[in-house]
């Protein structure tokens, strides 16, 4: 059976190399959607939503941030923030010969947006905002730093499923046996000897503290109304 997108590489103004999945919609002119996902996940969290939205008749583009899936990992870890993404998201836009979208953003994915929409608001054309906002709980994030970036021994197929519902368990209360296994093979990759293994670079974590949200609070909520104003 093939594959529902297509594979779409493209550079990031500093050179790596980013992956997004491209779910192309033939003969249409409606605006393309843009799915960024969480912290540490990629854009396979995307794929039943960007099938649906692309037999609604548009193109839908879901990311791999850099240092997650298929993008390639950052030499420099301080780069990982959302003005880095949201210089990324731009740069796919400007060699897609995209000038608006739609964006649906999850989690971290969210601030990226509202970064996005803040250096060039006319981009974004609408926005869904899952998951986070300008007020970034502290509960949380402590919940997430828990285990993003810990080290995690390779693992076989039936203890990714657990490790899966170990840590998200707390989010998706009602999830059962089908739910988590499709979880598992979203957030962990497949190695070569059949084992599984967090699906992105560890040094994404360092940048994702309660203390620098706090900090940035003001900008993020500048960056908020600045959003729904050009709506």
């Amino acid at each position: 059976m093939s594959q529902a997108f297509a594979d779409l590489y493209w550079r990031s103004d500093d050179g790596l190399k980013l992956y997004a999945r491209d779910y192309q919609a033939a003969g249409t002119a409606r605006l393309p959607v843009i799915c960024i996902p969480g912290l540490t996940r990629n854009s396979a969290d995307f794929d039943e939503l960007a099938q649906s939205i692309c037999a609604g008749g548009r193109r839908v583009l879901a990311l791999d941030l850099r240092g997650r899936g298929r993008s390639e990992r950052d030499p420099k870890p301080q780069r990982y923030k959302p003005t880095t993404y949201a210089a990324d998201v731009l740069a796919l836009m400007r060699e897609q010969q995209i000038p608006r979208a739609l964006f649906i953003g999850t989690s971290l994915g969210v601030l990226v947006t509202m970064t996005v929409a803040s250096r060039h608001s006319a981009v974004v054309a609408a926005a869904v905002l899952n998951d986070a906002g300008p007020e970034v709980g502290k509960a949380a994030l402590e919940r997430i730093r828990g285990y993003a970036g810990k080290p995690v021994t390779p693992m076989t197929r039936e203890e990714a499923v657990s490790y899966a519902q170990r840590v998200g368990g707390v989010a998706f209360p009602n999830y059962g046996p089908a739910d988590w296994q499709s979880m598992a093979t979203r957030m962990l990759r497949e190695r070569a000897d059949g084992l599984f293994e967090p699906d992105y670079d560890p040094k994404v974590v360092r940048t994702a503290s309660p203390l620098l949200l706090s900090l940035t609070r003001p900008l993020l909520w500048m960056a908020f109304k600045r959003l729904a104003r050009n709506r």
